[in-house]
């Protein structure tokens, strides 16, 4: 998991820092507070400075040790009284706390880790906090509660903790100025939502559309509002979702992900927006059955498949071909109105339709030749 700062803590460039040079770092913080009194007024700074540090050797080495030590430290400076202007709020070294708290869970899935790390942020966002601290505190209340719901640590709570998350997510995307929720916090908002409560969807999509007229060009919250209705269209099947699904996220499809001047996330929505297209149209034909519907789920699936760069292509990124493939075999067999010699004819040619990203029908000749084998 990406370590995100949402405090104070030390750790300019630590990106280039060698280990061996993060080591004598902490060597050094530690000798000095060996030397100072235990209520040096500088402790509390000096402690964070050392917890931030043990956080990047963990990034770096693994070592659980390290966030064990990191935690440890906090915790000290959290209970030190504040006696200068270093420590501006008493509850700032809880920031970092939660932070390191929650990456020991990501981690090593310790599930107080997730559960103090949720109690810790509810009273964070209680305090006076700076507008940037308090949309981080916020952000991340967001992500620790959809851990909490997948771990299952506070399984008593989950539809109250989804019904938060929605009044976090709400309040980023109604907020002055851009949002500046995550699109990891949202997505998982968003799978949360689905898996529990309807209703709760339901919220999530208006605020979502309420969010993408004030920001239009917004590719991120696009593509969220288009996966928010295709997977209401896959619980409750209403083709007005479908077709409003479809056609946002084929706007982010219109991107062409080839060109140098779209970031990696960029790449990902388009990617994403093609396999969200293909569930769908998988969903709609198994619900409707229109023999036009099996042809478009094919093609679509076969256009995502094509996003897939063929090193990294398997039969298992879209195991519903199959079933697509069974669908349209039989579709076959009862126009033609005949199952006689189907052993005995070469129907590579169907095959390939089914699998080949390319091709999308089979030619008017091949059918003629299919025709004629089964009537044989």
């Amino acid at each position: 998991m990406a370590y995100t700062v949402i405090s104070g803590i030390d750790e300019t460039n630590t990106e280039k820092r060698s280990l061996s040079e993060i080591e004598h770092r902490i060597d050094i913080h530690q000798n000095i507070l060996s030397s100072w009194p235990r209520f040096h007024p500088q402790r509390a700074r000096e402690l964070m400075c050392l917890a931030g540090l043990r956080s990047t050797h963990f990034r770096i080495s693994a070592s659980r040790n390290q966030l064990d030590q990191a935690i440890l430290h906090l915790t000290e400076a959290l209970l030190l009284p504040s006696r200068t202007g270093l420590v501006p709020n008493a509850a700032l070294p809880l920031i970092p706390l939660t932070q390191v708290l929650y990456l020991r869970w990501s981690n090593f899935e310790q599930p107080d880790d997730i559960k103090y790390c949720i109690k810790y942020l509810r009273y964070l966002r209680g305090q006076q906090l700076q507008a940037r601290q308090r949309k981080n505190v916020t952000t991340f209340l967001v992500l620790a509660l959809a851990g909490s719901e997948r771990e299952g640590s506070m399984s008593n709570n989950v539809v109250e903790n989804i019904k938060e998350m929605t009044i976090l997510c709400r309040e980023f995307l109604t907020s002055e100025g851009p949002p500046v929720l995550p699109f990891e916090a949202l997505t998982k908002v968003i799978t949360a939502v689905y898996g529990i409560a309807g209703e709760l969807l339901d919220q999530v999509i208006e605020c979502l559309r309420e969010a993408n007229a004030r920001f239009p060009s917004s590719p991120h919250l696009s593509f969220m509002l288009g996966n928010s209705l295709a997977l209401r269209f896959s619980r409750a099947f209403m083709m007005v979702d479908y077709e409003e699904a479809v056609a946002i996220l084929g706007r982010i499809v219109l991107i062409s992900p080839s060109s140098s001047d779209y970031p990696e996330d960029i790449r990902v929505l388009h990617q994403r927006s093609l396999k969200a297209i293909a569930d769908s149209s998988y969903h709609r034909y198994y619900t409707y059955g229109k023999p036009e519907h099996l042809e478009e789920a094919i093609s679509h699936i076969h256009t995502y498949m094509g996003s897939i760069p063929l090193n990294h292509r398997t039969t298992l990124d879209f195991p519903e071909l199959a079933d697509l493939a069974q669908s349209r075999v039989r579709g076959y067999t009862k126009q033609l109105g005949s199952h006689n010699r189907l052993d005995t004819f070469d129907f590579s040619s169907l095959i390939a339709s089914l699998t080949e990203p390319n091709s999308s029908s089979i030619p008017r000749e091949q059918w003629r030749l299919h025709y004629q084998a089964l009537s044989a």
